[in-house]
């Protein structure tokens, strides 16, 4: 999941909500005993997707940070070496601003996907 991607305890955290939604979601589907319509499936899969969306948030938030920070860096160092050494040129400069500004671009437009859901349905009884 997250964390498998990305590495940190905010990763690990999601990970871990993500796989407490799923088991929510077994259980309410156990308890009802009863075969989950097309409709059901729609609203549980709605649920599920609108917490993960409220998780990406942060987690985006944290992108752009980490990314302003490796970036920005990355430009300043580039116009201080411009300074001192003439191979570097505007256009080094300009080229670096442009890839922030498309790295800045596609963090905040990413959006979770959710490819999948099991589900398991178990007899009365049976182990979680």
């Amino acid at each position: 999941m997250l964390a498998t991607v990305l590495r940190g305890e905010l990763a690990e955290q999601q990970s871990i909500f993500i796989m407490r939604t799923f088991r929510e979601m077994r259980h309410y589907i156990s308890q009802n005993q009863q075969f989950v319509t097309r409709n059901e499936m729609e609203l549980l899969t709605a649920k599920v997707v609108k917490a993960i969306q409220n998780m990406v948030k942060p987690m985006r938030t944290k992108a752009m940070e980490k990314a302003k920070l490796i970036l920005e860096g990355e430009k300043l160092r580039l116009q201080e070496l411009a300074k001192i050494n003439p191979s570097v040129t505007q256009d080094d400069v300009d080229t670096q601003e442009e890839l922030n500004e498309v790295v800045y671009s596609a963090i905040a437009d990413s959006s979770p996907r959710l490819d999948a859901i099991r589900l398991v349905l178990m007899e009365p009884g049976e182990n979680d």
